[in-house]
């Protein structure tokens, strides 16, 4: 017989005789393909009935969805939570991001109604805050019409609204209802135009360039309420320099305090004091300078609007033509504790300088607070220093390590004057420096020297910008950093010397001493050079450890491994803090390295005399054949 044909019915095989050779080959071969068959069927029919089983599924919970989009909460069940109303805002997101090239995450979305905020976090089930929507058909219906308006907001706006921009808001908002009044009437309408113009900037967020390397989230983080105004004589008394005794202003939440301050014999025509006391003569001129906002290079321009938006007083210095200030005079601005516990103060000093035409005067600037209190401050300095005059200006930021600090500084520099800033920062959980110095003249100069020092997850953030206008100006600019454990130093500068600006002469250094492989250091030195004729123009940037070589010569002359670390490391800094003429400050911030190099946890390595590489293991005694340098 021959073999059965494919289509032949498996039932007919148990028929045939089981005798016969044909048939013994038939039923092996067909019983196979019927074994494969009845396993095909099987699997096809499990495959589809779960598939039928899920669909029907899909269309009940559809159908419930939509019943809860179209009518509110199913009948009999209690009002869904806002992920009910997810489906929704997912079509109206998908349609959103096929317009737009950027996403909007959904947990980031915002519904303002009525002056309030939220974030519309749906997919995480919950309103902001603990807030809850009663999902009725109007509610749902007006849902709807948040999320669409908020979208058309996005297409024609192109700073988009996320949950980051509302708590940014908000720390802006909490700053603004705690503002102090203003001293004088005339503060007012500058308080007004500061914030209208505030509220139109777009607030600053790491994505910005400018605050790359900025820790913002430890500024929006706080929440404020009122200064306490409670001034700690002790911290007061700690700042005080002998060398200007008795020349010493003091400014406590942003406003001149007469009872603390103490000016001796100064020359004639001279002006130390806040706004109460500005001699009539000077104030178009003073209230000018309120007005001024530096060109916005590294994100100068809201903190600058944030201090004019909140002004309550502001400390002029009035240098008049031809006056020549002998004995150095101490501002220091103390910004006080909060008065509810658990929230921040806040303090916007101002300092307005106006070195006139000839004139010579010099000022030592600290910031300083409550040991240990959380606060923000954001000072703004402005600084004329007109033809053929010369003013030294030295800085010192040291606020509490619980603080906020952010600060610019703006200097103009006419025909023939010179500036000259040297300035220390080594305070404050956040401290951000923008100096802006504009050598608009010809023959003018400026000498820019700073330090950082950061521990312990302290930031230390100095941006300079210094441009040249005028011709054979000259500008001499170093820093120098110092970063121990966890914590970060950023120094970006840059200098600028325009087309017409010939025969300039510029120099832009930076240094940075990293102590610890936990530390961070950020160093972007720029030069921008236009014009073909240049008297000179460089810069450079290093960052090292302690040198092993450095450290191998210490330890064969006998001194100890922290000894020698402290000696190199105060070495690294000596030459800009010997530029501060106070005693008393020169030995608080040499302590304050000493401890920062004792901490420092880099492994020391040194080269011997076959130019291998040994560890300094071996230097330190811990290696029989090293061990006379033990």
């Amino acid at each position: 017989l021959p073999p059965f044909p494919h289509a032949t019915p498996p039932a007919l095989v148990h028929f045939l005789p089981i005798s016969s050779p044909c048939t013994q080959y038939a039923t092996s071969d067909q019983m196979s393909r019927t074994r494969s068959w009845l396993l095909s069927t099987v699997a096809s029919t499990i495959i589809a009935s779960a598939f039928l089983l899920v669909l029907l599924v899909s269309l009940s919970s559809l159908k419930t969805n939509t019943n809860v989009e179209k009518h509110g909460s199913p009948q009999g069940s209690s009002p869904p939570s806002l992920q009910a109303v997810l489906p929704t805002v997912q079509r109206q997101h998908h349609h959103y991001q096929q317009r737009r090239w950027s996403p909007l995450p959904m947990h980031n979305m915002i519904i303002e109604s009525g002056g309030r905020r939220a974030p519309l976090t749906m997919l995480r089930g919950q309103a902001n805050a603990g807030m809850r929507y009663r999902l009725t058909p109007e509610s749902v219906d007006k849902m709807a019409k948040e999320v669409d308006d908020i979208l058309a907001l996005y297409e024609i706006s192109p700073a988009v609204r996320t949950f980051g921009n509302a708590a940014a808001e908000n720390w802006r908002d909490s700053l603004l209802d705690t503002r102090t009044p203003s001293v004088v009437e005339e503060l007012r309408a500058v308080r007004d135009r500061g914030e209208e113009a505030l509220r139109d900037l777009r607030m600053p967020f790491k994505k910005n360039e400018a605050y790359r390397y900025m820790s913002l989230r430890r500024i929006y983080n706080n929440k404020f309420a009122k200064n306490s105004g409670e001034v700690d004589p002790v911290m007061v008394a700690e700042s005080e320099q002998s060398e200007m005794e008795g020349y010493r202003v003091v400014v406590v939440d942003g406003k001149y305090d007469a009872s603390l301050s103490s000016l001796g014999k100064l020359p004639s025509g001279v002006y130390f004091g806040g706004l109460q006391g500005l001699p009539e003569e000077y104030k178009a001129r003073v209230f000018a300078e309120l007005e001024i906002v530096p060109e916005d290079i590294y994100g100068s321009r809201y903190w600058a609007e944030l201090n004019k938006a909140s002004l309550s007083d502001a400390m002029v210095v009035i240098v008049p033509e031809g006056v020549k200030i002998e004995q150095p005079v101490q501002i220091t601005f103390y910004t006080t504790g909060s008065d509810t516990p658990g929230k921040a103060s806040s303090s916007f000093p101002r300092l307005v300088v106006l070195s006139d035409k000839d004139s010579e005067g010099t000022i030592y600037v600290d910031h300083t607070g409550d040991r240990d209190a959380n606060y923000y401050s954001a000072p703004v300095t402005t600084v004329k220093v007109d033809d053929g005059a010369e003013f030294n200006f030295y800085y010192h930021q040291h606020q509490s390590e619980a603080a906020c600090h952010t600060e610019v500084v703006n200097a103009t520099v006419m025909n023939g004057a010179k500036f000259n800033w040297r300035g220390i920062l080594n305070g404050g959980l956040v401290g951000r420096l923008n100096m802006d110095v504009d050598l608009k003249g010809n023959d003018a100069e400026a000498e820019v020297m700073g330090a950082t020092l950061a521990t312990e997850g302290l930031q230390s953030d100095i941006h300079t910008y210094i441009l040249h206008h005028g011709e054979r100006g000259t500008s001499r600019q170093e820093h120098r950093s110092i970063v121990g454990h966890k914590g970060e130093g950023t120094f970006r500068g840059q200098i600028k010397i325009l087309k017409p600006a010939i025969d300039c002469d510029a120099d832009q250094q930076s240094r940075a001493l990293l102590l610890s492989s936990t530390g961070i250091v950020n160093s972007m030195p720029t030069l921008v050079v236009e014009p073909d004729q240049v008297a000179g123009a460089a810069h450079g940037s290093t960052v090292s450890d302690l040198q092993g070589e450095e450290m191998f010569y210490m330890l064969t002359r006998g001194i100890s491994e922290d000894d020698a670390k402290v000696m190199l490391t105060k070495g690294f800094i000596r030459h800009i803090i010997g530029e501060f003429p106070f005693e008393k400050m020169r030995v608080g911030l040499m302590e304050k390295i000493t401890s920062i190099a004792q901490s420092a946890t880099v492994h020391w390595r040194y080269t011997d005399l076959d130019g291998s590489a040994a560890e300094f293991d071996r230097v330190m005694g811990r290696d029989e054949d090293m061990a006379m340098f033990g």
